[in-house]
C-alpha cells in the first residue's frame, strides 16, 4: 500500500513533468511497441486513481529502463508534494519525511531488482531448454553436435530463436563446449546478484543443474525440475 501511494504521488506530479516527453530520455530506450504501451498506460493512470496493480507495475517496469529519468521524476514528485502540503498549511517533519521516503524508495528498488533477477533466470532456463532441443535436432541432421551455438542460429531455418537468445543474454553469459560426443552449456549471471543469482549448467546428459553460491554446477548439484 505504501509503495502504491508513493507511485501515485509520482503519477500526480507527472502533470508538471515536461521531461517525460523528451525523446532522448525514456523514448531512446523503448521500442515503438513499448512506447505505445507506456503512453496508453499513462493515459489510463492519469484518468483513473484506482488503477490495477499489475498495470502500475508494468508502467514502472517501462519507466525503469531509464533510471536517470526515474530519479528526476521522483524528485519532482517530492518537491510537488511538499509544495502542496505547504500551500494547505500542513507542517512537514523534514527528517522523518526524508527517512520514510528513502525507505520506500529502497523497498521499491529491491522489489524491482528481485523481479529482474527472476525474469533473467527464467529466460536463461528457457534458452537452455531450447538449446537442448536444438542440439538434438542438429545431431539428427548432421550426425554430431554443433561446434558452437552460432551453428544452430545460422542454420536455415534457424534452430534457435534469435529473440530468445538476445533476451536471455541480457542477464546471462552462455559458454557452450563440445567434447567428443557430448556437449555442455554453462550459464552465469553477467553481474552476480544483480542480473541473476543462480548458475546453471546443461550437462552432457541433458540435465539442467544449478548452484546458488556462484560456483559451477557439478553432477552432485541440485537438479532443475
Amino acid at each position: 500500500m505504501e509503495r502504491r501511494m508513493w507511485t501515485m504521488t509520482i503519477i500526480a506530479s507527472m502533470a508538471f513533468s515536461a521531461i517525460l516527453c523528451t525523446p532522448q530520455n525514456i523514448w531512446a530506450r523503448l521500442s515503438d511497441a513499448e512506447r505505445q504501451e507506456f503512453e496508453q498506460l499513462q493515459e489510463e493512470i492519469n484518468a483513473n486513481e484506482d488503477v490495477a496493480e499489475e498495470k502500475l507495475e508494468r508502467w514502472e517496469e517501462l519507466l525503469l529502463k531509464d533510471p536517470e529519468l526515474l530519479q528526476q521524476l521522483r524528485q519532482q514528485a517530492i518537491d510537488a508534494w511538499k509544495k502542496e502540503a505547504k500551500t494547505q498549511g500542513q507542517k512537514i517533519d523534514e527528517t522523518r519525511f526524508e527517512k520514510e521516503n528513502k525507505r520506500q524508495w529502497n523497498q521499491f528498488l529491491q522489489k524491482r531488482s528481485e523481479k529482474i533477477v527472476e525474469a533473467n533466470e527464467r529466460a536463461a532456463v528457457e534458452l537452455l531448454r531450447a538449446i537442448r532441443q536444438a542440439c538434438a535436432q542438429y545431431k539428427a541432421e548432421n550426425k554430431e553436435y554443433p561446434a558452437q551455438l552460432a551453428d544452430m542460429i545460422n542454420e536455415r531455418p534457424s534452430l534457435l530463436n534469435a529473440r530468445l537468445v538476445e533476451k536471455a543474454k541480457q542477464g546471462y553469459a552462455f559458454e557452450y563446449t563440445r567434447r567428443g560426443r557430448r556437449y555442455s552449456v554453462l550459464a552465469r549471471p553477467k553481474v552476480s546478484g544483480s542480473t541473476g543469482v543462480r548458475v546453471f549448467l546443461l550437462d552432457g546428459e541433458g540435465m539442467i543443474r544449478f548452484t546458488l553460491d556462484g560456483s559451477i554446477p557439478t553432477p552432485q548439484s541440485r537438479l532443475l525440475l
